[in-house]
């Protein structure tokens, strides 16, 4: 608990920086273990500490892997809705890898899905109709759900995901992981 705390006490420092650069827009993912959101305290936690930083809940998605999601839906699927209607955005993470069933999902209050890895490095060596990469960019769309591609490497998985719809990517290819005050100097040169 400790950690995942000061993991959001970072990332609100982190949005405050980022405001002062002048960059209010963007948004900070922040993974939350299953052991935070079996807390009843957790949400209004998360809401004290993001208000003593002056951060809005918008701009903290709250990431959580869809077997943490699924383990005990209902009750999760109670917290992240309590998170939801505080603002945050909602992601589940490893999109793909677990052992959901669909009709869960609509519990779950997500805004986001995140296409796992291991499905976008297939892009290209798989046929697009026998692809799981294009079948959740279509459950997003279909959903009204952001949906993210992780672990994007090469042009072509780029391109592939624009072409498929899918205008959201993390991965090397957009940037490697780096000290905050790298990010913002690199954000500034291309603003």
């Amino acid at each position: 608990m400790p950690l995942g705390r000061r993991i959001v006490e970072l990332a609100c420092e982190a949005l405050r920086a980022l405001d002062e650069a002048g960059f209010p827009h963007i948004t900070l993912a922040v993974n939350v273990s299953p052991l935070e959101l079996e807390r009843r305290e957790f949400t209004t936690e998360l809401i004290a500490l993001l208000e003593r930083h002056g951060v809005s809940p918008a701009r903290l998605e709250v990431e959580v892997t869809e077997s943490a999601a699924m383990r005990d839906h209902q009750a999760k699927g109670r917290m992240l809705s309590g998170l939801s209607q505080a603002g945050f955005p909602i992601a589940i993470d490893d999109f793909g890898t677990g052992y959901s069933s669909l009709s869960y999902l609509r519990m779950l209050s997500a805004s986001a899905l995140k296409v796992d890895r291991s499905f976008v490095a297939e892009i290209g060596t798989v046929p697009d109709e026998r692809s799981i990469t294009e079948m959740i960019i279509a459950l997003g769309k279909r959903m009204a759900l952001n949906v993210v591609a992780e672990g994007v490497e090469t042009p072509e998985q780029a391109e592939w995901l624009r072409r498929h719809g899918c205008l959201r990517a993390q991965g090397y290819l957009f940037g490697k992981p780096e000290p905050l005050g790298a990010f913002v100097e690199r954000l500034a040169a291309h603003a």
